[in-house]
């Protein structure tokens, strides 16, 4: 298994923490102050059920993980 395959997982936190970071820098909010812009939120917002949040971002992870595999 590849150093990448293992860590693509990880590429979801990471995206949502990166954009979350940006959008506040972007407007002007303090980046360690919390607020509703991650993609849990964003993902609710859009009308998931809370109870498919989870499984919808293990499925992501998963199809990441899935690609880098095949890379």
């Amino acid at each position: 298994m590849q150093l990448w395959s293992a860590l693509a997982p990880l590429a979801v936190p990471a995206l949502d923490f990166a954009q979350v970071v940006l959008v506040r820098l972007v407007i002007g909010h303090a980046p360690w102050k919390g607020d509703r812009r991650h993609l849990t939120h964003l993902l609710l917002l859009a009308g998931l059920p809370r109870a498919l949040v989870a499984p919808v971002l293990a499925a992501i992870a998963g199809g990441v993980a899935w690609l880098a595999l095949e890379g």
